[in-house]
Parts: structure tokens; C-alpha cells; sequence
């Protein structure tokens, strides 16, 4: 077998950051959201774009469902490809190629490949793979070289706070994942990483809506945080943002099949690698169109099966 062609020397690196359960409202309007999303509405405008605002000519921003919970919403973002055989988060890890793993097969090293995230189930999504250094979903993750003290102590400090606001003994609290996260970031230097945010769904989820603001506030100050990181290292960056689904409009406590509001995402993205837009989608957009985007900014071959999705203009390189 032939193998994969490698990819350029000089790549875009790329930073996902998946935020659980947001509600698109609270990302647009200033007055709803509470200012949570100030500074990804501020970055986005000078130096990219928001889609999923709505609008009359605006294309829609949608997971493609039907269920409309977290591990489907995560398999279509991961392997670019709409609703599969999962409708539910209790489904196995996938089967399926996954960013991640296109990545490592053309010849990436598996520590230049990273995602960090709070809920642990999100493993079953990022990979089809269990052989992974970077990999450290949820409380049980174990660092992967014991020699670096401090990435040692920031998982276990997520350890030892394992569990609220999640519903898992395995769930780690925002703060640590973000912590561990920039920690990655800034010392492993990885080409793609994925950070995983559960707190505003899980604290949602308990009728909690002071912490759920409190939740997307502290995303917004870690996406601009990361962002200055990836710009202070100097390579061409792209810093991506969206949600696995939306939450029932009359409800924040739930989402799902036949509840409205549930399948409406967003996805923001800025860096010095694409031009700056208005924030309209020139087309109805899915979950399954982030891969295929992240493809052509990572140098990645597209994918042609029948369930793929297609790169969102809007997001595409400058030229």
C-alpha cells in the first residue's frame, strides 16, 4: 500500500474549541447572552467570523441531528460526516475516521495532535484510536511523559476535583481543562488541538443559569487567551469555535428531538489566515462542514463519501 503523502512543512496550526450546549442567542445578542461572548463577537468581527446569527438572507448553522445530544453533535464535528448510526451519548467509540486520525496517517507525530477536554465520554468521538499521548479527556487522564512536573500536577489537580458540575465521577471542571489545555499549548506546541468545554451544559442541565453565563464568560476569557497564545508563537493559526447543539428555547435545562432550539449551533473562527466577513453564511451550514473546512487549512485531503460534509466558504484561506 502507498503511503500517505505528508503534509506541508510549514502548516496553519489549528485550535477547536467545542463549548457544550451553548444557545446561538446568547453568542449573538449581547442582551440575552449577558456580554458572555464580548470578546469572541470582538475578535471575530476585526479578524474573522461568527455564523449561525440568523438573519433573513443568513444561512442556518444546524447540527444535523436528529437527537440532538452531545455525542452525536461530537462525531459529526470530529469525522465531518452527518448523523451516523449514534443517537444517543451512550454509543461506542466510533468506527469512523476522525480528524485526529487523518492526521497522525500522514505522518504527523501523535504529540503534534492534542485535545483536552472536561467530559470523558468525548474520547469516544475525537478517535477510533485508544493509542494516544495527547488524548486526556476527563478527570482519569494520566500524563503522558511523567518527566513534565507540571502538566503531572495540573491533571491531578483536575483529579481531585473530579465531578460537579458534571454528572460522571470522571467529569474535570472547566477551570482544570482549560489550565491543562494551555499548558499543551504552550509547551507541546501541537499543530492541531481540541479543547473540550462541558461546564455551561452541565451547570444548564441543573437549572443553574447564573452558572451557566458564569460558564460561557470563562470560555470567552480562555478562547482570547489561547488565541494571544497561538499568535504569541508565531506560526499561522486559526482558532475555530462551535457548539455540539443548541438547548429548547423555552427550557435552558433540556435539548433534544422535538424540542426547538435544539439542533441551532454557531461556529466562530478568526486568525491571521482568513479575511475577515459579515458574519451572514452564504449557505445553510451543519456540524458535518468543520472538518471539511479544518481539512483544507491543515493540508488534509477532502473526504467524497456520501455523508460528508463541505468546507464553509466563510472560513476558508485567505488567497
Amino acid at each position: 500500500m502507498t503511503p500517505a503523502a505528508p503534509l506541508p512543512p510549514v502548516p496553519t496550526r489549528v485550535v477547536l474549541v467545542t463549548i457544550d450546549g451553548v444557545r446561538a442567542d446568547d453568542v449573538f445578542d449581547p442582551a440575552r447572552g449577558r456580554g458572555s461572548f464580548s470578546c469572541l463577537q470582538e475578535r471575530s468581527k476585526a479578524a474573522g467570523v461568527a455564523l449561525g446569527g440568523g438573519g433573513a438572507s443568513c444561512g442556518t448553522v444546524k447540527a444535523s441531528g436528529p437527537s440532538y445530544v452531545s455525542l452525536p453533535g461530537y462525531l459529526e464535528i470530529f469525522t465531518g460526516r452527518r448523523g451516523d448510526a449514534c443517537t444517543s451519548n451512550h454509543c461506542p467509540r466510533t468506527s469512523e475516521p476522525t480528524l485526529l486520525d487523518e492526521l497522525r496517517g500522514h505522518g504527523q507525530s501523535p504529540t503534534s495532535i492534542a485535545s483536552v477536554s472536561s467530559w470523558d465520554r468525548l474520547d469516544r468521538a475525537v478517535s477510533r484510536s485508544t493509542d494516544w499521548s495527547f488524548v486526556l479527556e476527563g478527570a482519569d487522564a494520566a500524563a503522558p511523559d511523567p518527566s513534565d512536573a507540571a502538566l503531572t500536577k495540573l491533571l491531578a489537580a483536575g483529579k481531585r476535583a473530579a465531578g460537579f458540575p458534571g454528572t460522571s465521577p470522571e467529569y474535570r471542571p472547566d477551570v482544570h481543562t482549560m489550565k491543562v489545555a494551555r499548558h499543551v499549548l504552550e509547551h507541546q506546541r501541537p499543530r492541531f488541538l481540541h479543547v473540550g468545554l462541558g461546564d455551561a451544559d452541565e451547570l444548564a442541565h441543573r437549572g443553574d443559569v447564573e452558572g451557566y453565563f458564569g460558564a460561557l464568560k470563562a470560555s470567552d476569557a480562555f478562547v482570547c487567551d489561547i488565541a494571544d497564545e497561538l499568535a504569541r508563537q508565531g506560526t499561522p493559526g486559526l482558532v475555530v469555535v462551535t457548539s455540539d447543539h443548541g438547548r429548547y428555547s423555552a427550557d435552558m435545562r433540556h435539548h433534544g428531538a422535538g424540542l426547538a432550539g435544539s439542533s441551532r449551533a454557531f461556529v466562530a473562527a478568526f486568525g491571521n489566515v482568513i479575511r475577515p466577513s459579515d458574519g451572514c453564511a452564504s449557505r445553510d451550514v451543519t456540524l458535518s462542514d468543520i472538518a471539511p473546512t479544518l481539512r483544507v487549512h491543515l493540508g488534509l485531503p477532502p473526504d467524497t463519501s456520501a455523508r460528508a460534509g463541505q468546507p464553509i466558504a466563510e472560513l476558508l484561506p485567505a488567497r
